[in-house]
């Protein structure tokens, strides 16, 4: 993080070694976490702890040089610039190394966008835009971590100048910090849970967490109150009762945990309990003032840094999760880049003389590098690297459109229309095929519509959006009551359409069966949801065979990890191949105990086509998906991707499927009658 070294000992910040040993308990608690998640499963709060810091020693230093009447813009974020800049560029640039020799086309162009999003400090914005059912995983994201280091300067830019107007028009600090406090920690409490990504990266439910460091920092200058703070029992009674908030959260919390939200304020009021406790308080002194502690909090900027970066292109060149004891190997070259940083970079030009003439270069060459990014991006990643014709250019998205298609979908209420994330159908001829479900419908949907005719163009309703996937399934249990609205709008728009000869429901195992895993089905024989589904779906069908529509069910496709854990990619650089070593095989089941998971599923399906053999067809996307006389299913086959993001059949795969699938419906309905 980029929280600031202590000032010098003349003015009333006098240099705290115990709050450089805070700042080594914050970077080691981000970055043993994001290694070991399980060993540390609160140890986000890190980066909660370092907000603290930052807001206190900041404010501690502007409102001193304002009460002495030396404050000056000009000095103030020079030392940030200083302070922050040099590391950054280097991070940045070994960043843009690293995914020339490492990343696909489109994966370059996105963190080429990351870096220039990162040069100018907004990377919390950058994030929360792209959050959603399609982003990448966050462990593919190699300055995902930035994010705080936004958050930190839009404080940074914001805040002086509140100070300053403040001290100018004579309110009191302790008055505006505690205000703006309360409004920030508002935000937080009233929308962590009906809108969590924005707040989690946005600043105005972040501040608070600075703000503080801030009220503690103003505090702390009143008359009479370090002499209360100064007690030696008060110290102690904080300093422990901060490690036991900070403990607390470390312990307790987990990637599960709503936040920032109430939880926030453990690690928050822990950093503030510990900071106001004192250098002199007992566990500061010796727990966090001690030389390792100190030199740890010295390297924490760049390690916090750092150690994102090599994990997450650990794990990109190896198509997974590397080992325990590489990660650990990881974490140690993290530290030994950090100290030669500090040491060779940060130091040099951030001491010294020729100030103004460092801060132009550094400003500079952090512009060059956001405009490095952005032309990456706009020459979308340049395919022309040599990674690119060392490697099979694959793709981990589904198409976002689709040609010959328009908006509409036959639902009359357009607002109603638009909360579906596919309401679409083919504009060439008066579609006769309705395609209905959800994200795995939408998978498979560019091949349908492809691979349509004359007589079976395609009306597609249904995605991903959680609280508009029209599962086909009408049930009133609890597991299933986000569906039931979504999927009776789609059945009465399908249903009063006379065009409309037969429905294709394509719906995903795990949604069907209300699992949570996306990784596998081997929570599925235990599932004691069989009957709700034969039920649930059986009256679907029915449904649709009252209204004289004939009724097509894919069989989903095999459960198998993320695409992107699956793929060999190979640099063409052979010292980083031995650095990060490639993935030798691409994921696979076998096709055996796939319709083992499965049993249960494909019963369900057997009695819904015995129940309703004049109006009902299944279609087993397997044969097409699997290698039946290797019997095993796999991710690729020879240079082709077959699964695109999570558990989603690719584009390739959507059209292999379509191909054979068409033809199926319209022999099933009779479309060629029409």
């Amino acid at each position: 993080m980029s929280d600031i070294q202590p000032v010098p000992a003349k003015r009333l910040a006098s240099y705290r070694p115990d709050i450089d040993g805070l700042r080594a308990v914050a970077v080691l608690a981000v970055t043993l976490f994001h290694a070991f998640p399980t060993a540390i499963p609160g140890g986000f709060v890190g980066v909660d702890v370092f907000f603290v810091i930052s807001g206190y020693l900041i404010t501690s230093i502007i409102l001193h040089n304002l009460e002495k009447g030396q404050f000056s813009f000009a000095d103030f974020y020079s030392r940030r610039a200083r302070r922050i800049f040099p590391s950054l560029i280097v991070v940045l640039l070994t960043c843009y190394a690293l995914g020339w020799l490492l990343l696909f086309k489109w994966e370059f162009a996105g963190l080429a966008w990351h870096i220039a999003s990162g040069a100018g400090f907004a990377s919390n914005y950058l994030l929360w835009t792209e959050a959603g059912y399609f982003d990448r995983a966050a462990e593919m994201k190699p300055l995902l971590h930035l994010w705080s280091l936004g958050i930190e300067e839009q404080f940074y830019l914001l805040f002086p100048l509140i100070f300053f107007l403040a001290h100018r028009f004579r309110i009191k600090q302790q008055l505006v910090i505690g205000s703006l406090l309360l409004l920030s920690f508002t935000v937080n409490a009233l929308f962590y849970r009906s809108n969590p990504v924005a707040t989690f990266y946005l600043p105005a439910s972040r501040f608070w967490e600075l703000l503080t460091g801030s009220l503690l920092a103003a505090f702390r200058m009143s008359p009479g109150r370090n002499q209360l703070l100064g007690k030696p029992a008060i110290a102690t009674a904080l300093s422990c009762s901060g490690f036991g908030l900070l403990g607390l959260a470390l312990v307790v919390g987990s990637p599960t945990t709503p936040f920032p939200g109430w939880f926030a304020l453990l690690p928050v009021l822990g950093a503030a309990a510990i900071i106001a406790a004192g250098a002199d308080a007992a566990l500061n002194r010796w727990g966090l003032g001690n030389a390792p502690m100190r030199w740890i909090g010295n390297i924490s900027y760049p390690l916090y840094l750092w150690h994102w970066p090599l994990l997450v292109f650990a794990r990109v060149a190896g198509s997974g999760t590397p080992s325990a004891s590489f990660r650990a190997r990881l974490l140690l070259a993290a530290v030994l880049l950090s100290w030669l940083t500090y040491r060779f970079v940060e130091k040099h030009l951030r001491f010294g003389a020729r100030n103004r003439l460092k801060v132009s270069a550094l400003a500079a060459a952090l512009a060059a590098v956001a405009i490095l990014g952005a032309a990456t991006r706009k020459l979308q990643g340049i395919p022309s690297r040599a990674f690119t014709s060392a490697n099979v250019e694959l793709t981990f998205s589904n198409a976002e459109s689709i040609a010959n298609t328009a908006f509409g979908c036959g639902i009359d209420d357009q607002e109603l229309a638009r909360q579906f994330d596919r309401c679409q159908h083919d504009t060439r001829e008066t579609p006769t095929v309705a395609l209905l479900g959800d994200s795995k419908a939408r998978s498979l949907s560019v091949g349908l519509f492809n691979h349509s005719d004359r007589q079976s163009r395609v009306l597609f309703i249904g995605g991903n959006h959680d609280d508009a996937a029209p599962l086909p399934l009408l049930s009133d249990e609890p597991a299933y009551a986000q569906y039931q609205r979504s999927i009776k709008v789609a059945m009465t728009a399908v249903a009063k359409n006379p065009d409309i000869k037969v429905v294709v429901l394509t719906m995903a195992t795990r949604d069907l069966y209300a699992l949570n895993d996306d990784r596998t089905l081997e929570s599925l024989p235990g599932s004691l949801h069989q009957q709700t589904v034969i039920e649930g779906v059986d009256r679907v069908v029915k449904a649709f065979a009252t209204a004289g529509k004939k009724v097509v069910i894919t069989i989903d496709n095999p459960t198998l990890p993320p695409p992107e854990d699956c793929i060999m990619r190979k640099s063409p650089s052979e010292l980083l191949n031995r650095v990060f070593p490639p993935r030798t095989s691409t994921c696979s089941i076998p096709y055996d105990e796939h319709l083992r998971l499965s049993a249960l599923y494909r019963a369900a399906l057997a009695e819904l086509q015995r129940r309703n053999r004049e109006v009902l067809a299944v279609f087993d996307t397997l044969p097409i998906l699997c290698d039946l006389g290797a019997r095993v299913c796999q991710s690729m086959y020879g240079e082709h991707l077959y699964y695109a993001y999570t558990d989603h059949p690719s584009d390739y795969a959507a059209e292999k499927i379509g191909e054979r699938l068409m033809p199926f419906v319209k022999d099933f309905a009779g479309l060629s009658r029409y």
